[in-house]
């Protein structure tokens, strides 16, 4: 069996830190982003 690394989609995002000190501006302008994205992998 071989233990090379692999990267799903779903494991993609898991470690990445997000910032805690966001206003609810940025907040609702990072979902929009994230929606678009996430429409664009589809």
């Amino acid at each position: 069996m071989k233990n090379n690394l692999r990267c799903s989609p779903t494991d993609c995002f898991q470690t990445f830190p997000f910032p805690t000190n966001l206003t609810p501006e940025a907040k609702a302008a990072l979902g929009i982003i994230g929606e678009e994205y996430y429409q664009h992998r589809a």
